[in-house]
C-alpha cells in the first residue's frame, strides 16, 4: 500500500542529535542533462517515453508509405533493396517503438498518480528500462539502415545488420517487459488506503491487463528471436537461422490475435474518458472491468504462432477467439453509449479520438473474425490484403485511442490543455487514415471474387498508401497538440471540471511526491466525491 498521510496520522519527531552534531543541508537534486539521466522521477520518465514514441510512430508511418509505394505501378521508387527493409521495419517499428512504447509512457506517468502513489514501483528500473529500449531502438533503426533486418543481406553490412536486428530487438523487449513490471507492480502494490483493485481507475486496469498480457508473449517472441540469432551466428542457418525464414518465425506479433495487444490500453484510456467528459459515473463498472479483461485474453496470440501450427488459422480455436473477440467491443461500446446518454457529454478532442479509435477497432474485429470463417474465402487472398487491412485498421484504432489519452492527460503532464481544434483534426485524419488504408485492402481482399473489382487493385493500393500519408499527417497533429499544451493559461488540478480519479486531485503538473495528503478513498470516483462533499458543506 501506498504510505500516505491522513489527517489522523501525527509525524515522528527526529531523535535529539548529540551536542556538537550539526544538522547536514541534503543535497540538491541535480538539474539539466545529469538530472535527466539520473532521474526515478515517474513523470520525467514518462514524458521522455512519449516524446520518443511519437517520433519513432512518425517514422514508422513514413516506412509504411515508402513501403505502399512499391505497390503502385510505373513507379521505381523506392529501389528494391530497400522495399524488404521498409516492409519489415513498419510493422516492428509501429508495434514496440510506438505503440507499445507510448501506451507504456501513458502508463509510467499516470498510472502512480491513478492510484494514489507518491512514485512508480522499482523507480530506477523504471528509468533503466526507458533507457534500454531507447538504445535498443537506435541500434533497431541503424540495423535496418545498413541492410539488416529479417530477410536482410546476408553478406557484409547486410549480415551485420540482420545479426544487430536481432539482438536489438530482444533489448527492446526486454525494456517493455521490465517497463510492463513496474507499472504492473504499482497497481498492485502502491495503492493508496481504500482503493481496492475494484475501485482501480480503468486506464489502470487496463494496464494490468495489457501488462500481464505482454509479459507472457513478449518473452516468447524473444525466445524466438534468440533462437534465430544463435543457429544465425553459429549454426548452418537452417531451419531458425535462415534468413527467408525469419520472419515467418517472427512475424505473428503483427497478426491475428496478438496484433490486438495494442489495443488494450486503448479500452482503459476511453473507459476513463466518456465518464470525465459526460459528468457522470460510469456504469456497469465491473462489467467494463470485465470487458476489458476478456478482450486482453483473446488477444493473446502466442500460441498461434505458425511455427508451432502452421495450420492455426483453419482450426475451431482459432475461429472461436476471433469471434469471441468482437462481443467485448460491443459491451463497451454499448456501456459507453449508456454513459453518455446518462450524461451531457462534450465532444471534445479526448472524446472524439476515442470514438474514432472504437469504430476502427470494431471494424477490425469484424474484418477478423470474417478472416477466420473459413467459407468467406478471404484468407490468402490478393497476397493477404484482407488480412493487411485488418491490421491496419487495428493499427489506427490504437493510434487514435492513445492520441485520446495524450490530449485527455496533457494538462497534467505539462500544465496546460492541449489545442482542442488540433485534437479535433487528428481525430478526422485517423479517421480516413484508417479507412483508406485498411478498407481499401478489404476490399481488394475480395477482388478475387468479385469481377468488377478486377481491373481495381492499383486505385485500391493508391488509397492505403494515401491511408499511410494521412497515418503521418495525424501522428504529426499529436506530437505537436502535446507541443501546444506546455504553453497558454495555467491548467488547474481538475482542468475538465468533472474529473473523478486521483490524478485530478493534485495540481498539474504534480508536485514531487504527487500528493500532500490523501484521505482514504471511499469509491471509485473520489475526486467527485469531494467535489460533491465540497458543494453539499
Amino acid at each position: 500500500m501506498a504510505q500516505t498521510l491522513t489527517k489522523n496520522e501525527t509525524p515522528t519527531e527526529a531523535p535529539a542529535l548529540p551536542a556538537g552534531d550539526a544538522l547536514v543541508e541534503p543535497l540538491p537534486l541535480p538539474s539539466g542533462l545529469a538530472g535527466l539521466l539520473g532521474t526515478g522521477d515517474h513523470t520525467t520518465i514518462g514524458r521522455l517515453w512519449i516524446g520518443f514514441a511519437l517520433l519513432f510512430g512518425v517514422a514508422a508511418a513514413v516506412s509504411g508509405v515508402v513501403a505502399d509505394l512499391s505497390r503502385l505501378p510505373d513507379l521505381d521508387f523506392p529501389p528494391t533493396d530497400t522495399v524488404t527493409q521498409v516492409v519489415y521495419f513498419r510493422p516492428v517499428a509501429t508495434v514496440f517503438l510506438f505503440l507499445v512504447a507510448l501506451a507504456v509512457g501513458l502508463g509510467t506517468y499516470v498510472v502512480p498518480l491513478q492510484v494514489g502513489s507518491r512514485t512508480i514501483a522499482f523507480p530506477r528500473a523504471a528509468a533503466g528500462a526507458f533507457w534500454t529500449w531507447l538504445i535498443g531502438s537506435g541500434v533497431l533503426i541503424t540495423s535496418f539502415a545498413i541492410n539488416g533486418g529479417p530477410e536482410g543481406g546476408v553478406d557484409g553490412a547486410g549480415e551485420v545488420g540482420t545479426s544487430l536486428f536481432l539482438a536489438s530487438f530482444i533489448v527492446v523487449l526486454a525494456a517493455l517487459g521490465l517497463a510492463a513490471v513496474c507499472i504492473v507492480t504499482t497497481v498492485f502494490g502502491l495503492r493508496t488506503p481504500g482503493l481496492s483493485m475494484m475501485r482501480v481507475p480503468m486506464f489502470s486496469w487496463s494496464m494490468v491487463v495489457a501488462g500481464a498480457v505482454w509479459l507472457l508473449s513478449f518473452p516468447v517472441l524473444a525466445g524466438m528471436a534468440l533462437l534465430i540469432f544463435v543457429d544465425f551466428e553459429y549454426g548452418a542457418r537452417i531451419g531458425f537461422g535462415a534468413p527467408t525464414e525469419m520472419w515467418d518465425k517472427l512475424g505473428w506479433f503483427a497478426g491475428q490475435p496478438q496484433i490486438y495487444v495494442v489495443a488494450i490500453p486503448v479500452l482503459g484510456i476511453i473507459a476513463d474518458v466518456i465518464p470525465t467528459l459526460s459528468g457522470t459515473r460510469a456504469t456497469f463498472r465491473g462489467g467494463t472491468m470485465a470487458a476489458i479483461a476478456a478482450f486482453g485474453v483473446l488477444s493473446f496470440g502466442a500460441w498461434a504462432a505458425p511455427v508451432f501450427n502452421e495450420d492455426v488459422t483453419t482450426e475451431a480455436a482459432f475461429l472461436i477467439v476471433s469471434v469471441l473477440i468482437v462481443v467485448p467491443v460491443l459491451a463497451l461500446l454499448g456501456g459507453w453509449a449508456s454513459v453518455m446518454k446518462k450524461g451531457s457529454p462534450s465532444l471534445g478532442s479526448p472524446a472524439l479520438l476515442g470514438l474514432v479509435s472504437m469504430l476502427l477497432l470494431l471494424l477490425a474485429a469484424l474484418a477478423g473474425a470474417a478472416y477466420a470463417i473459413e467459407p468467406l474465402e478471404v484468407q490468402g487472398v490478393a497476397g493477404g490484403a484482407w488480412e493487411l487491412g485488418q491490421i491496419l485498421l487495428v493499427v489506427a484504432a490504437a493510434a487514435a485511442g492513445l492520441a485520446a489519452g495524450v490530449f485527455y492527460w496533457a494538462p497534467k503532464m505539462w500544465g496546460h490543455k492541449a489545442s482542442d481544434s488540433l485534437g479535433k483534426i487528428a481525430a478526422a485524419v485517423f479517421l480516413f487514415a484508417g479507412l483508406a488504408a485498411g478498407v481499401s485492402q478489404l476490399v481488394l481482399g475480395l477482388s478475387e471474387r468479385i469481377d468488377s473489382l478486377a481491373d481495381a487493385a492499383d486505385v485500391l493500393n493508391g488509397a492505403t498508401t494515401l491511408g499511410a500519408a494521412l497515418g503521418a499527417l495525424a501522428v504529426v497533429l499529436v506530437a505537436l497538440g502535446a507541443i501546444s499544451s506546455a504553453r497558454g493559461s495555467a491548467a488547474g488540478a481538475d482542468p475538465w471540471g468533472t474529473g473523478q480519479t486521483l490524478e485530478w486531485a493534485t495540481s498539474s503538473p504534480p508536485p514531487r511526491g504527487n500528493f500532500a495528503e490523501l484521505a482514504p478513498v471511499t469509491s471509485a470516483e473520489p475526486v467527485l466525491d469531494a467535489a460533491g462533499a465540497k458543494e453539499a458543506s
